[in-house]
């Protein structure tokens, strides 16, 4: 075995120790969540019994009416192993902790090979460490949420969007028009886990059409159209189940109406924690039997209506809600401001110490873009995949844990960034000897 290959195996190994060892010292190895972020288990366990995915906002699930909340991938893979190890059995709890801790430890092998591709082998170990000690791929761990496997699975997108870019792969003959095709079902499978990374896909699919000068018109159109086609395919039946359940087209799940309201609600100016606890049906019992009596349509169809209004009536205050929460996003400071006692997913030394690496991983990536005075093609295409992924986030509320899907990302361009901020450090020495 090479080196290298021997390091990236300790690495891998390093980080697998990491999160299950997060999981034993908080107790919560094989350990269902009994009181927050039970959408997942309730979803998974209602879709084994019923056959169908019924909303999780609704706790006792009175009339069994289908939701398209969730997104079906993850649902039926809880469903699946409930339905194998029995539900919320420690077995079944353990599978998918386990799952998740072998999905974000799996990151550290594509950060590996994306950051030897764009700065050598160093950049290549430098990512995979900062990937193997990021707190946001840590802690969650023991949740039974798609986090870790999104996390995951938005890593292989990058390494793909990366390799099919390379020569022979960007051509149509060859079998080439078949991988176009499969990266294009790729990106229907992952919206299917989670639909939250569409805003950055045109920066993933044309990042490969741009890379090594491959940019060409008549060659990228079919290109588009193929992975057009295939996104297309992926997602078709499950928009059909959801057109023939409540009569429109919803783009994998209905929530979005929701999680605006969440964002622009009065308890929001201090915080999204607090708009969670006032706000949030399965946070506020007031809340909760308002959505059983209506049902989660309506619900979803009165936060639509209440978040146009709460916009119009003060479009200033929505905007500096939207920089607030950017800034949240990128530095990490989700609860700095939040009212006390609002409460988060996690336990207040984890957000110190997440918060300190996710702004130090900002300051970094800030830093080297000044010095170098630019990105290069390949991480500014990353820059604004990252980016784009943001939006629906400062749109609408932040948690720490959306920076885990992108923290892949974020691994390769901070160890990309310092590895040429060093070069050209010592190449700037170099010339100065000369001279």
């Amino acid at each position: 075995m090479a080196v290298s290959a021997r390091w990236l195996l300790a690495i891998f190994c390093l980080a697998l120790a990491l999160r299950l060892g997060v999981c034993v010292g908080r107790g919560t190895l094989g350990v269902s969540p009994q009181a927050r972020y039970r959408e997942y288990v309730t979803a998974g366990q209602r879709l084994l019994e019923h056959g169908t995915i019924i909303s999780p906002l609704i706790i006792e699930d009175v009339d069994r009416r289908p939701s398209a909340m969730m997104p079906p991938a993850y649902v039926g893979l809880v469903a699946a192993i409930y339905g194998v190890l029995g539900v919320e059995s420690f077995a079944a709890t353990l599978a998918l902790q386990v799952i998740n801790a072998l999905a974000t430890s799996l990151v550290v092998v594509f950060t590996y090979w994306l950051g030897a591709a764009l700065a050598g082998p160093r950049g290549g170990f430098l990512s995979a460490v900062i990937a193997a000690i990021n707190p946001t791929l840590i802690g969650y761990t023991d949740f039974i949420w798609d986090t870790s496997l999104f996390a995951l699975s938005v890593s292989i997108t990058v390494w793909m969007a990366m390799r099919i870019g390379d020569p022979p792969l960007s051509s149509l003959g060859k079998g080439g028009g078949g991988r176009w095709f499969g990266f294009g079902l790729w990106l229907g499978a992952l919206a299917l886990l989670n639909p939250a990374l569409t805003p950055a896909y045109p920066f993933l699919v044309l990042l490969p059409m741009v890379r090594r000068g491959a940019w060409h018109w008549p060659r990228a159109g079919r290109q588009l159209v193929l992975v057009f086609a295939g996104w297309a395919i992926a997602i078709v039946p499950w928009t059909a189940r959801n057109y023939a359940h409540f009569g429109e087209f919803v783009y994998i799940r209905s929530g979005f109406p929701v999680q605006l309201w969440l964002g622009v609600c009065p308890e929001a100016d201090p915080g999204g924690a607090d708009a969670f606890k006032a706000q949030f049906p399965l946070n506020n019992e007031d809340v909760q039997q308002h959505v059983a009596a209506i049902g989660e349509r309506a619900f979803i169809q009165e936060c639509a209506a209440r978040s146009r209004e709460a916009i119009s009536q003060n479009r200033w205050r929505f905007v500096k809600l939207c920089f607030v929460r950017a800034v949240d996003y990128w530095a990490g400071t989700t609860f700095s401001h939040a009212a006390r006692g609002s409460g988060s997913g996690s336990p207040r030394g984890q957000r110190a110490v997440t918060t300190g690496f996710l702004l130090a991983e900002t300051a970094l990536v800030i830093g080297s873009l000044v010095y170098l005075r630019r990105a290069g093609p390949d991480l500014g295409w990353l820059l604004a995949a990252m980016a784009a992924f943001s939006i629906v986030y400062c749109l609408t509320h932040v948690q720490l844990r959306f920076r885990a899907p992108v923290e892949p990302m974020m691994a390769v361009v901070v160890a990309t960034l310092l590895c040429r901020v060093t070069s050209a450090r010592q190449g700037r020495a170099r010339v100065s000897a000369v001279s």
